[in-house]
């Protein structure tokens, strides 16, 4: 692999180098261009038969990411879901119907256990040039790879905003607090003896 050569591209307003690279196998190819230009764009780190093609490539695909760019706005996908046992309504041993009574519609049910209980929480960047689209946002606040999945009844979709996005985080932190705890209760020595004798409410 040999470096022939570098650019500048201007991404957002700022200037970003990129080298120009070849070899036999796979011909002409950019190293450096920002993967949020490769997300939303055509653009991909292939490899073409001339340095005039490589260049025109990179040209449509930064027109491309900045028209998607000018309508963008982040939102949050969340998912609640639980076991059959705690969100529907028991018809018979190993059988359940509707949703209990006080239990969100919004909960999808999962059959890997008795009793269950999560959510999922995802921060997307919308962007809607032709077409609404969804990209997974990375932690530094860029895009990376588009969401491909459909959406069902279940998954809700609500605009971002930081107080939103800390509640999701906050309540990620409780569960997992949860989960330490009731770790930290079946992981003693004398678990048995504490629950014959009533001296543990383990969720109080």
């Amino acid at each position: 692999m040999t470096k022939i050569g570098k650019t500048m591209i201007t991404v957002k307003g700022e200037i970003h180098p990129v080298e120009i690279h070849y070899n036999r196998e796979r011909k002409f190819f950019y190293r450096g261009v920002p993967d949020e230009v490769i997300a939303l764009s055509s653009f991909r780190n292939r490899d073409y038969a001339s340095e005039k093609e490589l260049t025109q490539a990179l040209s449509i695909a930064l027109e491309q990411y900045h028209e998607k760019i000018k309508v963008q706005r982040k939102m949050i996908l969340y998912t609640l879901f639980g076991s059959s046992a705690l969100i529907r309504e028991r018809i018979e041993q190993g059988m359940y119907g509707g949703q209990k009574e006080g239990v969100s519609s919004k909960f999808e049910t999962l059959m890997y256990a008795q009793y269950l209980f999560g959510f999922n929480f995802d921060i997307l960047l919308e962007v809607s040039e032709q077409r609404v689209e969804y990209y997974y946002m990375k932690e530094d606040g860029t895009a990376g790879r588009r969401m491909s999945r459909p959406f069902n009844s279940q998954m809700c979709l609500i605009e971002w905003t930081p107080q939103r996005e800390q509640f999701f985080r906050d309540m990620a932190s409780q569960l997992q607090k949860l989960i330490c705890s009731v770790s930290e209760f079946f992981d003693k020595p004398d678990m048995l003896e504490l629950i014959d004798n009533e001296i543990v409410r383990l969720l109080k």
